[in-house]
């Protein structure tokens, strides 16, 4: 089974009204629509805006509906000088620009616990969402996705996100 989380409505309602025997279950006062996309048995979820959101909601689709995969989708700034609105970056690995322990002489992004700044991606999955892209006529890329708890306004902060 495939679980998709997207933060907001309007990245999760296109695939809910293309899915088929839909169910509905409520957990922790989140809706997860269970049914199927072109025979395939997925969960899609809005999660809300932010990473903790994000990661309560996995956990919760990984437990509760034991997915195999989980791909999390939405809308997002590009850094690359090269995307226009619309493109689509697959990752290849994923990072948080936020995450700030270099006090503690870590270099920034590093994530205690798993001791590492970036994760990398399922290879076959990326690989297969970026042949879907194509055959869809869409121009997209690999590229590393960093999430953070905050909105990028500025060029100084994205530029720093950029260089970081």
């Amino acid at each position: 089974m495939i679980g998709i989380i997207g933060a907001m409505a309007s990245e999760v309602d296109g695939l809910k009204s293309i899915m088929s025997q839909l169910e509905v279950k409520t957990v922790s006062t989140v809706d997860f629509y269970k049914g199927k996309i072109n025979d395939t048995d997925v969960v899609v979820v809005q999660a809300g805006v932010g990473k903790v959101n994000a990661a309560l909601t996995a956990q919760t689709m990984i437990l509760e509906f034991k997915v195999d995969i989980v791909i999390n989708i939405g809308v997002a700034g590009g850094i690359a000088d090269t995307l226009k609105i619309g493109d689509i970056v697959v990752a290849d690995r994923v990072c948080e620009h936020d995450m700030d322990t270099t006090p503690l002489g870590d270099p920034a992004g590093f994530i205690t616990g798993i001791d590492c700044v970036y994760m990398e991606c399922d290879k076959d999955v990326s690989g297969l969402i970026m042949e879907c892209t194509k055959e869809l006529g869409y121009n997209s890329m690999y590229g590393t996705i960093a999430s953070g708890d905050i909105f990028v306004s500025t060029d100084d902060v994205r530029n720093k996100i950029r260089d970081t």
